[in-house]
């Protein structure tokens, strides 16, 4: 195999009765960050144990977009979207800096000039925080969001994804784009043609 890749959700959300856990193992620590330990330590042990069996194979996690909201978090990004930080208990951001991970692939997964969670912004701040570490960004683009909408859509016609895709390629830490999913890239025509002249 040439890689390993994780998906976005690392702890259970609510409902998830980790109390017996926490008094057994918590240390002392309180139980977010405890949470969030448990999630770095699973993280760094996968990277260790795949590098330790063949470390051409790369290790890449695909988090949500958004690490921390900067109005919760001084070093968050300017967005008011969920954060993986405090929502999921992985410090996404941490695994990066660190080298835990050979890729991250964040799922930003909206447009240019959103209001919540601008796109410019969010890869603007993703790159700027990698940009002296040697993990590689790509960023996950919601394709999804092109099929059978409207003509007032920022999404008709892939003209978010093709804004994306250029804005992309004028920030030398982008490596590149990961498409969800496939099923809409091969079925719409206009996101096909987009994908493939993405070097012209």
């Amino acid at each position: 195999i040439d890689g390993i890749h994780l998906d976005d959700y690392f702890y259970p959300g609510s409902g998830f009765d980790d109390a017996e856990s926490y008094s057994k193992y918590g240390n002392g620590m309180n139980k977010e960050d405890w949470r969030r330990e448990n999630v770095n330590t699973l993280v760094n042990l996968l990277h260790n144990k795949i590098n330790e069996l063949d470390n051409n194979v790369e290790f890449g996690i695909s988090p949500v977009g958004v690490w921390a909201n900067k109005n919760n978090n001084p070093l968050g990004s300017n967005t008011y979207g969920s954060e993986s930080y405090y929502k999921n208990y992985a410090d996404t951001r941490k695994w990066a800096l660190e080298g835990w991970i050979d890729y991250i692939a964040p799922q930003i997964y909206w447009e240019i000039g959103n209001k919540t969670i601008d796109y410019k912004e969010a890869v603007t701040w993703w790159a700027e925080t990698l940009k002296d570490c040697d993990t590689k960004l790509y960023v996950g683009l919601a394709d999804y969001k092109c099929d059978g909408v409207a003509t007032s859509s920022p999404w008709y016609n892939g003209k978010a994804i093709k804004e994306q895709i250029s804005l992309n390629k004028s920030i030398d830490k982008v490596y590149g784009e990961i498409h969800f999913r496939y099923k809409f890239v091969n079925n719409l025509a206009y996101l096909k043609n987009i994908v493939k002249n993405v070097n012209t």
